[in-house]
């Protein structure tokens, strides 16, 4: 659910082909991806990016969003300031903001920022790489903090610009900062790969008219991870038009209820505020709930577990590290399995409720695991395999969340590759352990 990257860092803590579907397809309307006008890309350039709780840009909410369909792009504008210079191998940068779905299934908008290569590949290949930022401050959302990452954290966007690959990194929780919330994201994702597809600014993309002739794929860890996940889920019966080569996921956190149980009273307690807070902003009746269940007073108080809502992550996991957070509720624990906290989790808590992975998948998960037990993932993936998908899943036997992040980077690097450029097809389950320290082998 977290990466948690740089803190982890701070602290030294070592961190952070298209395949035939084999699994049943009900009958679907398909959505078609010929239909391009004018694109709405402003002609102004902003000379500094803009927090997005201040830019108008980002919080107005489209005039015609529940009459569009799901990708349509609203609004589009070079990304401000010089962010497609900051960015290694990247000739240029903007930032969409296109209709989605929301976890209630109604209509909503998330923004995104596409970069195009200084070198694209003549067969045009495109990846859609979900960041882990894991946070409830909409400040936080990757379109504004890129500006402030190091080289380290954009690798994964520079790599693959190298290889003359269009990227697409979305603020996938959307306008509400929905961390946790599986749908949410999962439809941003996908709805993000459409929207560079088939909108309007096709060209400006470096897309050609006919989006069959495009390969693309996805790839997140930890947070990133959970969007990519709940994408591959949500794909065939969202988005069936959509062909992807394939998914690389890795550091999964598949049950929100072991994760609460898992990082309790540990360093990384904050994470529970974090995704109480965020899965319920997509479910007012439930954050009334939440907030009603909050101890009003007292060093364990509402105002100090929503605070991270203004704070964002990184000092929301010094407040709240080893803390008891169930002390925080007037029932303890115990709340939360109220029906109405089970319906959110149910939506956006617990993987593989929504359907099954049509493209092939590379999933990569370490056995030491601290903030989601292996078994989880585990379970999600031989459920899967039972159901006719096709996946290599490996498990690393050395690593911890934060390790693998780095230890699986290049074998997921080389498995996009493959998958991208050489037409490899993942044909059934492999499930593998793998022993890849990543202080032995990465540094």
């Amino acid at each position: 659910m977290v990466c948690f990257k740089t803190l982890a860092l701070a602290l030294g803590l070592g961190l952070l082909l298209e395949v035939l579907p084999t699994v049943a397809s009900p009958h679907v309307a398909r959505r078609e991806l010929t239909n391009r006008s004018s694109c709405p890309m402003a002609t102004s350039h902003l000379e500094n990016a803009v927090q997005p709780k201040s830019d108008p840009w980002y919080l107005t909410t489209p005039a015609d969003l529940d009459a569009a369909t799901p990708g349509t792009i609203f609004r589009a504008r070079p990304a401000p300031g010089n962010l497609a210079s900051r960015v290694a191998n990247s000739s240029a940068a903007y930032n969409i903001l296109f209709r989605t779905t929301d976890s209630q299934q109604t209509a909503t908008y998330a923004v995104a920022t596409v970069f195009l290569p200084q070198k694209p590949l003549a067969d045009t290949t495109l990846l859609s790489i979900q960041l882990a930022y894991d946070t409830v401050d909409l400040n936080q959302s990757p379109s504004y903090v890129m500006y402030s990452y190091s080289a380290d954290q954009l690798s994964d966007i520079t790599w693959a610009l190298g290889r003359g690959w269009v990227v697409i990194t979305g603020d996938y929780e959307g306008p509400l900062a929905s961390f946790g919330a599986g749908r949410m994201s999962g439809s941003a994702v996908l709805d993000g790969v459409r929207a560079v597809l088939s909108s309007s600014c096709g060209a400006e993309f470096g897309m050609p008219a006919d989006p069959g002739k495009v390969r693309y794929a996805l790839w997140g860890y930890s947070g990133g991870g959970l969007a990519t996940e709940a994408a591959t889920e949500l794909q065939l019966k969202y988005a069936p038009e959509l062909k992807f080569l394939g998914a690389a996921m890795g550091g999964l956190t598949p049950n929100a209820t072991s994760v609460i149980a898992t990082v309790n009273k540990g360093l990384y307690a904050a994470i529970i505020p974090g995704y109480l807070i965020g899965s319920t902003s997509q479910f007012p009746d439930a954050r009334a709930y939440l907030l009603s269940r909050l101890k009003p007073y007292g060093l364990q108080s509402k105002d100090l577990f929503m605070s991270m809502v203004e704070t964002g992550t990184e000092i929301g996991i010094i407040t709240f590290a080893f803390q008891d957070m169930s002390s925080y509720f007037i029932g303890g624990f115990a709340d939360l399995d109220a029906p109405i906290m089970q319906r959110v989790r149910e939506s956006d808590g617990q993987m593989g409720t929504h359907g099954v992975p049509q493209m092939q998948v590379f999933c990569y998960k370490a056995i030491h695991d601290e903030l989601s037990p292996v078994a989880d993932t585990d379970a999600l993936i031989n459920k899967y395999c039972k159901m006719g998908a096709n996946i290599l899943y490996q498990r690393d036997t050395v690593n911890n969340h934060f390790d693998e992040f780095n230890s699986g980077q290049p074998r997921a690097r080389s498995w996009l590759i493959g998958v991208l450029e050489q037409g490899h097809v993942q044909v059934g389950c492999t499930i593998q352990n793998v022993t890849d320290p990543y202080y032995v082998f990465h540094l």
